[in-house]
């Protein structure tokens, strides 16, 4: 049998009950999200870095072929 004359603690409604029990969840996928998008910048500005790297390396070659007149149809390697 329940005593209804003793005291209620810690009374919670069902949202802050739900909040509590998903909150370490819900951080661990904060976390991953985080970090997920720092992997995906840096995957960007990697790729931008190798692909400006070899445009930097062709620049020359390109400028010599277009000075003594190769045109965009003949150069296959463009």
């Amino acid at each position: 049998m329940i005593d209804k004359d003793l005291p209620i603690a810690d009374v919670k409604t069902m949202q802050q009950l739900l909040a509590e029990s998903t909150s370490g969840r819900r951080f661990n996928t904060l976390l991953l999200t985080v970090f997920a998008v720092v992997a995906l910048v840096l995957a960007i500005v990697g790729i931008y870095g190798v692909m400006s790297y070899t445009v930097t390396q062709r620049i020359h070659e390109i400028g010599i072929r277009v000075a003594i007149g190769a045109h965009r149809a003949t150069c296959s390697s463009w």
